[in-house]
């Protein structure tokens, strides 16, 4: 099993997975606050009081962390990564947002989508998309694309430069885009659809034993995802056929993160299992001190594992 190297307790809960930065970690505090947490040690870098809770992980892009608040006071915003000062903030109502390392966009429920400049907040493009806003999107600069979650049944990809629509398909029940190579994504009616990026093509469809936990990730030839019932899966890419399954104690509730021969899974009860990528052999890695709502983050030799009730905990991994 992973080392354990250092615990710290934030808050309330943590719900969303902590965020590699810098050597340092981020991390998203239910009680309405974002900490940035020294990587070797775990002591506070500085702290940041949001004006509502947070509704998903800090995203990042070039110099600063952003992040959508929730409804008391639902705003995105953006923070200086060095010192935690906020660099900009626009009304947003329950806002969701993704980046890379120079673009940012965001989208809120009442169906607005925008590309912001990184640096200030100001809008490059903005449209209406009746629907959008209840699912993160994902940002695919290796194709120019946005792909957006539509209710009740659609996801809809966007040019990245301009805002037009470049596609747009059904796929099922409050989709949930993946994030890799590959092009997944999973429906809340157990379904697991390949797209293609450039033209929304469905390359495969997969009928899974349950709702998907959280969204897919993907390699270059491979989706892994987690099922509610325990079940982790690995899908070819390209046909949809499976690979391998592991079955680990349910319920599972958030997807799994992608090392580099490794999967890292969640399990509700507090473990944190490793799972083989060739395989599918699994083994228990981690075990926190409280239930686990969110995904575990990696990072070099770093194993990073959210508590429901509010610890940090920091393993080192086993080689």
């Amino acid at each position: 099993m992973s080392e354990f190297l250092w615990r710290r307790d934030l808050g309330r809960a943590l719900e969303t997975a902590p965020v590699f930065c810098q050597g340092d970690w981020l991390a998203a505090v239910t009680e309405a606050s974002v900490v940035r947490l020294a990587g070797e040690t775990g002591e506070t870098v500085w702290k940041h009081k949001l004006p509502a809770s947070p509704r998903q992980a800090p995203v990042m892009t070039g110099s600063v962390a952003v992040l959508c608040t929730d409804l008391d006071e639902p705003v995105v915003l953006a923070l200086d990564l060095a010192t935690g000062r906020e660099v900009w903030r626009r009304e947003l109502y329950l806002g969701l947002a993704a980046a890379s390392d120079s673009v940012l966009v965001a989208t809120s429920r009442q169906g607005t989508v925008a590309r912001l400049h990184p640096g200030t907040g100001e809008e490059v493009w903005r449209i209406e998309l009746e629907g959008a806003g209840w699912r993160a999107p994902v940002i695919r600069t290796s194709d120019t694309l946005a792909v957006f979650s539509v209710r009740p049944d659609s996801v809809v990809a966007l040019d990245l430069r301009t805002g037009d629509r470049r596609w747009s398909v059904r796929v099922g029940a409050w989709p949930r885009p993946g994030s890799g190579p590959i092009l997944a994504v999973a429906a809340d009616d157990s379904t697991l659809v390949v797209l293609a990026p450039e033209s929304g093509e469905v390359r495969s469809r997969y009928r899974l034993p349950a709702m998907a936990a959280g969204a897919p990730v993907s390699d270059d030839g491979t989706v892994y995802l987690a099922v509610r019932d325990g079940t982790v899966l690995a899908l070819e890419g390209s046909s949809g056929a499976p690979r391998w399954a592991v079955v680990l104690d349910p319920p599972l509730l958030s997807g799994p993160c992608l090392a580099e021969t490794t999967l890292y899974q969640s399990g509700s009860a507090g473990m944190v299992y490793g799972i083989s990528r060739e395989s599918g052999q699994s083994w228990p890695e981690a075990v926190a001190t409280e239930r686990i709502l969110a995904s575990p983050a990696v990072a070099a030799d770093h194993l990073a594992v959210p508590g429901a009730e509010g610890t940090l905990t920091l393993f080192r991994r086993k080689p």
